[in-house]
C-alpha cells in the first residue's frame, strides 16, 4: 500500500468515526436521562370527573437560550398497564401546524393533555415530540421519566 493509498484509507475511517460521533450524539438528545438541556416533566396529575389531566413541561435546564420547532400539541403522555401493554399515547389528535419556540435558561413550555381511563393503575411517561430544523427534518423525543399513577 503507497502513501496515497494509506491517506484515502485514514480519510475514509475519520470520516466514519466521525459519523459515529454524531449519532452517539444525537442518539443521546432522545434519550430519557440525557445529553439535550432540554427536560420533560410530569407535574401535575388531576382527576377529574370525566377523565384525568396531566399537566406536562419542557424546560431548558442548560445555560444557553434554545430555539426549536414543533406540531401542536408537542406533548403527549404514554400510558400502559401494570404488564407493559401499551393502552394509548395522548392525545390523539394533532393539528398540522408548525411552530418555532424559544426557551431562555429556566424556561419551561406548558401543555395540558386530557385523557379519559377506565379505573386502574397505570404507568405513564410523557415526551415532547420536536426538531431543532425548521423544516422539521429528524424529529426527536425526549421523554420523561416513568411514574406509576392510580386512576
Amino acid at each position: 500500500m503507497d502513501m496515497k493509498d494509506k491517506k484515502a484509507t485514514l480519510l475514509i475511517l475519520l470520516f466514519l468515526v466521525g459519523i459515529v460521533v454524531l449519532a452517539m450524539v444525537f442518539q443521546s438528545s432522545s434519550s430519557e436521562d440525557g445529553g439535550t438541556m432540554l427536560k420533560v416533566y410530569i407535574r401535575k396529575v388531576t382527576k377529574e370527573k370525566d377523565g384525568v389531566v396531566f399537566e406536562v413541561y419542557l424546560k431548558n435546564e442548560g445555560s444557553e437560550e434554545m430555539t426549536f420547532y414543533c406540531g401542536k400539541p408537542m406533548m403527549f403522555v404514554e400510558v400502559r398497564d401494570t404488564r407493559g401493554n401499551l393502552v394509548g399515547v395522548y392525545p390523539r389528535t394533532v393539528l398540522d401546524v408548525l411552530i418555532k419556540v424559544t426557551l431562555k435558561p429556566g424556561e419551561t413550555y406548558r401543555e395540558e393533555v386530557r385523557m379519559k381511563l377506565p379505573k386502574g393503575t397505570y404507568r405513564i411517561r410523557a415526551f415532547a415530540e420536536l426538531s431543532f430544523d425548521s423544516k422539521y427534518k429528524n424529529p426527536i423525543k425526549i421523554w420523561s421519566k416513568s411514574q406509576t399513577v392510580l386512576v
